[in-house]
């Protein structure tokens, strides 16, 4: 899916306002995941996505950078602006099943998931 984060809140919000979503907004430790650069509209209050996400199901930091100022690489965008939770499994996990046996699938891990969630072996 495309993230769309709406209702965005703070002083002075404005179009141009960009966001970057990241492991982390400290210098040094910040990298833009992929499809993870975003432009403000409607006042500085919804930020668009044009791709789609993939990253895994875990909480990611909101990284702002102010209409105007050089928002062109990670390091320019050293505000914390808070928690963007993408609910969704965990990447790579590894389990194991018997064939001709029932599989019970323990221990599988994301964000927010639950009973009712489903998953496809291929």
């Amino acid at each position: 899916r495309v993230c769309t984060i709406m209702h965005f809140r703070g002083y002075g919000p404005e179009d141009g306002d960009r966001i970057i979503v990241s492991t982390s907004c400290q210098v040094g430790q910040s990298e833009i995941l992929p499809a993870g650069e975003y432009e403000g509209t409607d006042g500085g209050t919804t930020f668009l996505g044009e791709e789609r996400v993939t990253w895994e199901g875990d909480r990611y930091r909101m990284c702002w950078c102010a209409a105007g100022e050089s928002c062109v690489q990670a390091s320019n965008f050293q505000v914390d602006a808070g928690t963007l939770v993408v609910v969704g499994p965990k990447h790579d996990q590894r389990k194991t099943c018997i064939s001709s046996q029932i599989c019970i699938v323990e221990d599988f891990q994301g964000e927010q998931l639950r009973a009712i969630n489903q998953v496809r072996v291929s």
